[in-house]
C-alpha cells in the first residue's frame, strides 16, 4: 500500500456514510438478560414506551 492508494481510500468514506437517525425507547437486552434503553433528550420515542423520559410527557 502506497500514499495513493491511502489518498484514494480516503477519497471514498464518504460514499458509505450515510447519516444516522435515532429514536428513544428501542430496549437491547444485556449481559444480566435485562431490558435497558439509551435516551437523549430532544429526539423522538418508539411507539408505545413510557419508561424514563417519556413517562413525564
Amino acid at each position: 500500500m502506497d500514499m495513493a492508494d491511502l489518498d484514494r481510500g480516503k477519497a471514498n468514506l464518504g460514499v458509505a456514510v450515510t447519516p444516522a437517525a435515532w429514536v428513544n425507547g428501542y430496549t437491547y437486552a444485556c449481559r444480566q438478560m435485562l431490558m435497558y434503553a439509551l435516551e437523549f433528550n430532544g429526539f423522538p420515542f418508539a411507539p408505545g414506551y413510557h419508561w424514563g423520559l417519556a413517562a413525564g410527557r
